[in-house]
């Protein structure tokens, strides 16, 4: 029978595993990899991770080679041409050895280990069955500029929102983690996110601002006391600031997270909210990544920005 002491003990252990395992980022030709990159390279770090890049092949391409109704179309000439299935190969080929030299390096600077996959057809579906529960995803959340006011859609950012795993959306190239602000809710994914959080305020050491979603200063405070808790359980040298917030609305968080001047944004997802619009808007707005916290549910499509083709 086991003690009280080594019934702590197993659970402070417990507590204190990394809240990943695998890091994967998700690299296409829509989107500039290099922010996503380096900020799947630095969580890879904090977590103690393996870091993984999948680069996307557009295979459904290939069934359109030939086909007398589809052309290119080259910008900002305008000129169309038919689509060439080796120019496209070679294209990509040359793309996936490019994105395989940056890992090599980025991997390098953060001292994570990495490695590189090549994926196509139902993208969504592969990815998702072959991540774990301690599994992580990284996207890019900006299209690729064509011109100054044209830019492709991030086919990786479309991704993110269907999947049922935990994703995190970069929007620009990630500032040093100084700052973590986390939505905390009481629920089983809430709390997941203050673990997460407490462990990239570790290294190196940040300031952790956690976002109670409370209806009454009452309510507050028993989170709050829920929180300290936690952190005992943990042995977390962290002390949190506390900013209530009435509900989960987007406008409110970018408000708080800014306030704060956080560089790390962390969301439990649930059946109603952030959905693919919440998602678009949030990563519009913010200056920092935004990992939305998923468990086993699929998002519904997320609807097109109004500045992107």
């Amino acid at each position: 029978m086991s003690t009280p002491d080594k019934r702590a003990a197993a659970m402070s252990a417990s507590a204190n595993e990394s809240a990943f395992r695998r890091v994967f980022v998700v690299l296409d030709v829509t989107s500039d990899h290099s922010p996503a990159m380096e900020s799947a390279a630095s969580l890879a770090a904090g977590f103690d991770a393996e870091l993984v890049a999948l680069f996307v092949e557009h295979g459904q391409l290939e069934q359109l080679e030939n086909h007398p109704l589809v052309r290119t179309l080259d910008l900002p000439t305008g000129m169309g041409r038919t689509i060439e299935l080796g120019t496209m190969r070679r294209s990509w080929r040359a793309m996936a050895h490019r994105m395989r030299r940056q890992l090599a390096m980025v991997s390098r600077r953060y001292r994570v280990q990495s490695h590189f996959e090549t994926i196509q057809g139902d993208v969504v579906e592969q990815i998702q069955q072959q991540a774990g529960s301690t599994d992580v995803f990284v996207v890019n959340s900006s299209g690729r500029a064509l011109t100054r006011r044209v830019r492709v859609k991030s086919r990786s950012h479309t991704m993110g929102c269907n999947m049922a795993a935990p994703v995190v959306f970069v929007g620009q190239r990630p500032r040093q983690l100084r700052s973590v602000a986390t939505v905390y809710d009481g629920s089983p994914l809430a709390k997941k996110g203050l673990q997460t959080a407490l462990q990239l305020t570790t290294r190196p050491p940040a300031m952790l601002t956690v976002l109670l979603v409370a209806d009454s200063g009452e309510q507050a405070q028993n989170m709050q006391q829920e929180i300290s808790e936690m952190l005992r359980e943990r042995r977390a040298r962290v002390h949190p600031h506390a900013r209530r917030i009435t509900c989960c609305d987007t406008s409110e968080i970018v408000h708080v997270t800014r306030h704060v001047h956080a560089s790390f944004l962390i969301i439990p997802g649930n059946a109603d909210y952030p959905g693919g619009d919440d998602i678009n808007e949030l990563t519009r707005q913010l200056d920092c990544p935004l990992l939305v916290l998923r468990e086993g549910r699929q998002q519904e499509p997320a609807q097109d920005n109004d500045d992107e083709k």
